[in-house]
């Protein structure tokens, strides 16, 4: 629910500004939540192949990061691009944020599964993305 109204709150407190910067603006804010998420994902994960929590625990958080990440996903792909400009923007971070979804839930599966062989493969996958983020955030 958090990204609903900071997506809300920036989007009103850019309503003077060109077409690009509200969406750049709403792609950084979305950014920014979609890292965190899988940060959490890429913790819980890594805590469970040390030992450090069990698997049920590990599953929860993996599971509520996908969810939240489902939200955060949905609410940047409701930006409408107005420019050709806006439109590059809004490609390039949707697809970093389709990917951080994809790999969340690709962790997910392999937990689920008890699959820890694969959830271990995807650590390096989740860096990655939450690396990308958080260049596109800034």
């Amino acid at each position: 629910m958090r990204w609903v109204l900071g997506v809300l709150l920036l989007v009103s407190l850019s309503a003077c500004a060109g077409p690009e910067q509200k969406l750049q603006d709403a792609g950084a804010q979305a950014a920014r939540e979609a890292a965190a998420e899988v940060g959490t994902a890429r913790v819980a994960v890594q805590q469970l192949l040390e030992g450090n929590v069990w698997a049920q625990p590990a599953n929860q958080l993996v599971a509520d990061s996908e969810k939240a990440l489902d939200g955060i996903v949905s609410g940047f792909d409701s930006q409408q691009p107005e420019t050709d400009e806006a439109q590059r923007l809004y490609d390039e971070y949707s697809k970093a944020l389709d990917d951080a979804a994809k790999a969340v839930t690709t962790v997910r599966i392999a937990l689920t599964n008890n699959d820890t062989s694969a959830a271990a493969r995807q650590v390096g996958v989740l860096e990655k993305s939450a690396q990308q983020l958080t260049e596109l955030a800034r």
